[in-house]
C-alpha cells in the first residue's frame, strides 16, 4: 500500500476497522456550529461541507506527518580544532 494512501486512509480506517469517531465528530461538531452560524449558511449542505473539510484537513495534514522527517536533530557540534 502507497504511503500516501495510508496516510488518507487513517482518518476512517484503523488496522482494517472502520473508526466512527473521527468522521462522527468531525460532522458532528459542524452540524451543532450551524447555531452560529448566519441564516444564509444554515442549511446541512454546509454543515456536511464543514465536515468534510475538517477531515480533508486532517487527511492532508497526515500526508505531511507521513513525508516529513520523524527524527528531530539539534544543531551539529562543532568540530574541536
Amino acid at each position: 500500500m502507497s504511503r500516501v494512501r495510508q496516510a488518507v486512509e487513517g482518518v476512517a480506517w484503523g488496522s482494517g476497522t472502520l473508526l466512527l469517531a473521527h468522521p462522527a465528530g468531525a460532522f458532528g461538531s459542524a452540524l451543532i456550529s450551524l447555531a452560529w452560524q448566519p441564516a444564509s449558511r444554515r442549511s446541512l449542505g454546509w454543515g456536511f461541507r464543514s465536515g468534510a473539510l475538517s477531515l480533508a484537513w486532517t487527511a492532508g495534514m497526515n500526508v505531511v506527518r507521513e513525508f516529513t522527517s520523524r527524527r528531530r536533530t539539534g544543531p551539529k557540534p562543532c568540530p574541536a580544532p
